[in-house]
């Protein structure tokens, strides 16, 4: 998924609607803009390089940190948790403003989820897809080309509607019981 075009059109807020958020978060491309994730047991994390960018672990101090950048994309993860409360509701509002002006923007990637009346204009839907047949033949083609078997056409097609860790297990648990 390339979110460049949100980007360079100037969209403050996305939301990634997915049941796999890390493999969203790893596939989403931002080139061109400093790229972090913020979670609330680590902080915010350069996605480059991995390293803890600032130890930030409220929500609140997230949405904050975001407003005191320029071209920064901030993924924040399981935020939907938190995003009724009032003061990210008033922090979002008033930040919506310095972020197009700063090229920032806020991507909440979680589940599909009914956002506050007060800041769902903000926000633009996009949905993360679960793995095609392709990515699932991939999947499969990588754990069976270390046990040296053939790919099952029947399987990836019934792993369609899994995600990636389901269809992962899976793969490998028939590999198991097929020796």
């Amino acid at each position: 998924m390339n979110l460049s075009d949100y980007l360079k059109a100037g969209y403050p807020c996305l939301y990634v609607a997915t049941i796999e958020p890390l493999r969203a978060t790893a596939s989403i491309k931002t080139e061109g803009w400093n790229s972090y994730s913020w979670d609330c047991m680590r902080g915010i994390i350069a996605r480059e390089t991995g390293q803890i960018a600032d130890d930030v672990l409220d929500p609140l101090g997230a949405v904050k940190w975001l407003s005191g950048k320029s071209d920064t994309v901030l993924f924040v993860q399981n935020f939907h948790h938190f995003i009724n409360s009032v003061e990210i509701i008033q922090e979002i509002q008033n930040a919506i403003s310095i972020w197009k002006g700063s090229g920032c923007c806020l991507i909440m990637v979680g589940p599909q989820v009914l956002l506050p009346r007060e800041i769902a204009s903000f926000f633009t839907m996009l949905d993360f897809k679960l793995p095609s047949s392709a990515e699932l033949r991939s999947i499969q083609q990588e754990l069976a080309d270390a046990v040296k078997v053939e790919v099952s056409e029947d399987a990836v097609e019934a792993a369609l509607g899994l995600t990636e860790f389901e269809s992962e297990t899976a793969f490998a648990l028939s590999l198991v019981l097929k020796k």
